[in-house]
């Protein structure tokens, strides 16, 4: 389409990749501008500023306002924008292609913001964004101002088409030949198939035709551009070369160009007044550079262990005999079997001829390369499902090799949609030898990885150098009869072999049509793989904090022995569980790396939050002394709201002041009917005593969890915030009825006065006051 459109998505300040959002595009073929546009909105969808309408309230909630904050985003062209979170440090072994990345910054203000690109690649474009400000403070849902932050985005196309209606991109073949007059840009295009990585074109019997040419005339006056995948043009190119400084043809060698696509071909003038007569010719040679071979081999039915499926790479093993001399022999063309998992994200490559190692293990990981030529092998990334892991390449020298008279030393050339026996153009060149001391430790293991590939074909060659023993300096000839063994392992998975590290955990995510896979670091560490340390918190301080936010729940036992003796048994189980529950789910989230989740985090989670609400709902309607019919009532009453307030979102201030607003009226109301059918209720000695101190301690407590709480202080003030809870609960309970035989409210012919409930020095006791 040449339009597309992406609906607004929210955006979060960036932690770990799965808060950045996703946006995916498709570009077609032959389009010459891709442009983006961009639109970041702020607005504040807090509860008070939707449902407040009048002109007062609005005007008293004039100053809650949003501000534009700062936000990145990044495209990629073929997978997933790669990023550096938290300007984290990065393993050494670390490959990223930022050729085809491009990122600029905006604000939220409303504005619109384009970002163009001439001829852009065509396949899949990947947008990524995310808010700069993180903010450290903890804030409570519906107290504050609630921000959202949201973009927009789309995409435009300008297709070659479409700005030139009257012109067609040539189709050039290798079976004609093509003369024309070029008096402008003009465009050529063809197919490179999947088993050819080179093209040559030549151009001869050029010359200018008009105006005249005299003698000081240059012999061939044109520019021509090569580009693969998408249009070339004077500033982008794979290929560029000036004809009029050719003396006799115009050949343009295209070699380790992107097979398996379309290649195109610019050819302008130099001047715009001149025309230009040419004869074009394209040869794609059938020689060592492009192998014949059939486009699809049979599907080998092989299986591991794990259930993979398996298909094979095009490459046949007997490919490429010898062609002449030792330095004329073709590379040798290594097939390999890719081997699905049942697990997503994860695939690996394995020699096709490997034989088994073990009764355990099915395929080999050693490869026997010749001394005497170089070896290619291929390996491809399939589009969308394979891009959202990391690929790892580990390569060795075999420890088994025979170095009793020659050293071994195998370079590696890792590239992508093209390959060269030049070592040219690598995206990452390895070098193992059999004199390092990693060799003789068996540990020299050299890894690539690669978080996010991009879909395509991925070419590694290798080259055998040899050495007499003891000697690393002279290059000698191989025995060509002689092979090197080598370790070649190509493996894809979640994160990093779907760990983390020790110090975090490896989710997977689906967003933007992608499956992905991310670290979620914790205690401090950073990184893609959680690797760096360097604002690490010390381990004895998580220790310490995992104590406090689970030894704090401790101070609820006071209250649960407290109500338990005076024979508030509903109420002490709900402190009960309320004290476990958070127990439990701080064991759980805590960052400590000893950490334990006895069932599922999202479900503790819930058991905290229900438990803790619950226990001001039981407390208030324990408080109001209403006969048992009615308090019973009230108990399940309480216990439905609060469990769907607290599933429909249990952070939200709502969820709370719900419960506590309606349980607090139950309780002034119980009290004011006390008051006018009988005396004053409560006693000025529960004011003092019991209720004034709880309720002091539970403001207090609300104003430090609701104000107080930072990322740095989160365990302190939360440990607080359980610890003053209890002793609320503490004061609170003396306060409520005792024997519930002690009382008959409302009872035919009784003028008995009701109980009064009294807090002495050594405790607390009920009191019968009879009036005089």
């Amino acid at each position: 389409n040449s339009n597309q459109f992406e609906s607004s998505r929210q955006l979060y300040p960036l932690k770990s990749y799965r808060e950045a959002q996703i946006f995916h595009f498709v570009v077609p073929n032959e389009v010459l501008e891709a442009n983006w546009r961009f639109n970041a909105t702020n607005s504040d969808v807090s509860y008070l500023r939707n449902s407040l309408k009048s002109y007062s309230q609005t005007k008293l909630l004039s100053g809650r306002s949003c501000e534009a904050l700062d936000l990145t985003v990044h495209i990629r062209h073929g997978s997933l924008p790669v990023i550096n979170i938290n300007n984290a440090s990065l393993p050494d072994n670390w490959l990223t292609e930022e050729s085809q990345q491009y990122s600029f910054e905006m604000k939220s203000d409303s504005a619109l913001v384009s970002f163009n690109i001439t001829n852009p690649l065509a396949g899949d474009w990947f947008g990524l964004s995310y808010l700069n400000k993180v903010d450290d403070r903890i804030s409570q849902k519906g107290l504050e101002v609630e921000c959202q932050h949201k973009l927009t985005a789309s995409l435009s196309l300008t297709k070659f088409s479409q700005l030139f209606p009257n012109n067609d991109i040539t189709v050039l073949t290798t079976a004609n030949s093509l003369v024309q007059n070029i008096t402008n840009s003009t465009f050529y295009k063809f197919y490179l198939n999947s088993n050819c990585f080179s093209a040559k074109l030549n151009i001869t019997q050029c010359a200018q035709v008009s105006p005249v040419p005299n003698y000081r005339a240059r012999s061939c006056p044109i520019l021509v551009y090569v580009r693969g995948m998408a249009l070339p043009s004077h500033k982008i190119y794979d290929f560029a070369l000036n004809c009029s400084q050719q003396t006799d043809k115009c050949i343009i060698d295209m070699d380790s160009i992107t097979s398996g696509s379309w290649v195109y071909l610019e050819i302008e003038p130099l001047s715009g007044l001149e025309v230009v007569e040419v004869y074009t010719e394209l040869i794609i040679e059938q020689k060592e550079d492009c192998f014949s071979i059939e486009k699809e081999l049979s599907q080998k039915s092989q299986s591991l262990a794990t259930t993979y499926s398996t298909y094979s790479s095009r490459f046949t093993s007997n490919q490429s005999e010898t062609m002449g001399t030792t330095n004329q022999l073709s590379p040798k063309y290594i097939s390999l079997t890719r081997y699905d998992s049942l697990n997503s994200l994860e695939f690996k490559y394995s020699h096709v001829d490997a034989t088994p190692l073990s009764q355990n293990q099915s395929v080999s990981i050693f490869i026997d390369i010749p001394n005497d030529r170089m070896s290619i092998l291929e390996f491809g990334i399939i589009p969308l499902s394979d891009i959202g892991g990391t690929l790892s390449i580990d390569f060795a020298i075999s420890p088994f090799v025979d170095t009793t008279q020659y050293n071994y030393s195998v370079s590696l050339c890792l590239q992508y949609r093209r390959t060269s026996d030049s070592f040219k153009n690598c995206l990452r060149e390895l070098i193992v030898n059999t004199t390092s001391t990693d060799f003789f430790n068996k540990k020299g293991i050299e890894t690539v990885l690669i978080p996010f590939p991009r879909p395509g074909n991925w070419f590694i060659t290798l080259k055998v150098n040899c050495y007499y023993s003891g000697d690393d300096d002279i290059i000698i000839m191989c025995p060509p009869e002689n092979k090197t063994s080598v370790l070649l392992d190509i493996t894809s998975s979640p994160c990093l072999h779907s760990k983390c590290g020790s110090h975090g955990k490896c989710y997977q995510y689906f967003s933007g049509g992608v499956l992905f896979s991310s670290c979620v670091c914790r205690g401090g560490w950073k990184g893609w793989f959680c690797n760096d340390g360097s604002q690490a918190i010390p381990e004895d301080q998580l220790l310490l904090n995992f104590l406090l936010l689970t030894l704090s729940n401790i101070m609820f036992i006071p209250a649960v022995v407290l109500s338990t003796y005076r024979k508030h048994f509903t109420e002490a189980l709900v402190y009960f569980t309320t004290m476990t529950s958070s127990t439990l789910y701080h064991a759980c989230d805590s960052d400590y790396p000893q950490s334990y989740c006895l069932i599922s985090v999202n479900v503790l989670q819930f058991g905290d939050f229900y438990s803790a609400i619950l226990a001001f709902w039981v407390t208030l309607v324990t408080l109001a002394n209403m006969p048992d019919l009615c308090r019973a009532f009230f108990h399940v009453f309480g216990a439905l709201l609060i469990a769907f307030a607290t599933e429909l979102d249990r952070t939200s201030l709502w969820a709370f002041a719900l419960p506590a607003g309606l349980g607090a009226a139950i309780l002034i109301i119980s009290w004011i009917c006390r008051c006018c059918r009988k005396s004053c209720y409560p006693t000025s000695r529960l004011w003092i005593f019991s209720i004034l101190p709880g309720i002091a301690l539970t403001a207090g407590g609300l104003v430090v969890y609701a104000f107080f709480e930072t990322q740095e202080n989160y365990a302190i003030t939360h440990s607080c915030w359980h610890a003053i809870m209890a002793l609320a609960l503490l004061f609170l309970v003396p306060s409520m009825k005792g024997d519930p035989q002690d009382e008959e409210v409302g009872g035919k012919g009784s003028d008995t006065e009701t109980y009064y409930e009294l807090i002495g020095e050594e405790g607390s006791h009920l009191a019968r006051v009879t009036p005089r």
